[in-house]
């Protein structure tokens, strides 16, 4: 799963967090969702897990963009 991030900022646009703010909520340390904002690091299950931890009323499908199955599965063929 790959976070949406402009909605995600709009919600905390919305709520007026800041990176911080999120960060609390999340339960994750500040400089994760800086560092994920920034493009430095990517989401893992604690990222994806803190995201529905903050918007436990946000449906997954508007946190979320499911990967395309060409970018999962590995298209090299073994002879």
């Amino acid at each position: 799963m790959i976070p949406n991030t402009r909605y995600i900022l709009k919600l905390m646009q919305k709520k007026n967090w800041s990176d911080a703010d999120l960060a609390r909520q999340m339960k994750v340390d500040k400089s994760t969702v800086s560092r994920f904002f920034n493009g430095q690091r990517g989401a893992g299950k604690t990222f994806i897990a803190g995201l529905i931890r903050a918007f436990p009323s946000e449906s997954i499908d508007k946190l979320f963009f499911l990967e395309r199955p060409s970018s999962i599965v590995d298209t090299k063929r073994v002879n």
